[in-house]
């Protein structure tokens, strides 16, 4: 795939991203844009991006969280692909969390689930 149809990949997910109906104070377009192409460039598979994007959507979504939700869980596996050891990140990111209390360990879930696919 080249890099403009990447970028139009990105485009129409940010476009999808600013016309979902997600709680809270919204971010702009041009944040959206930059999260997933953050995203973008650890997968270096824009289908990959996609599918990403799609499973923390669906997670927001069903657990009414906020863009700013969105796009720090984009951050994260951003981070997830980039040390290609995803499992491990989640479990440090609790270890490193401080105290680990009720919002700390339902985020864990949350990020364990996210590809879960037994719907």
């Amino acid at each position: 795939m080249d890099l403009e149809e990447s970028s139009r990949i990105i485009r129409q997910l940010a476009l999808d991203w600013a016309q979902a109906d997600l709680p809270g104070k919204r971010l702009t377009y041009a944040d959206y844009v930059r999260s997933i192409a953050g995203l973008q460039q650890a997968t270096a598979d824009v289908n990959r991006t996609a599918a990403i994007v799609a499973a923390v959507f669906k997670q927001a979504n069903e657990l009414k969280k906020t863009s700013e939700w969105v796009e720090r869980e984009l951050r994260f596996e951003a981070l997830a692909q980039a040390v290609d050891h995803r499992q491990l990140l989640v479990l440090l990111d609790l270890e490193h969390a401080g105290a680990v209390d009720d919002d700390a360990l339902d985020l864990y879930n949350e990020r364990v689930n996210r590809f879960n696919t037994n719907d």
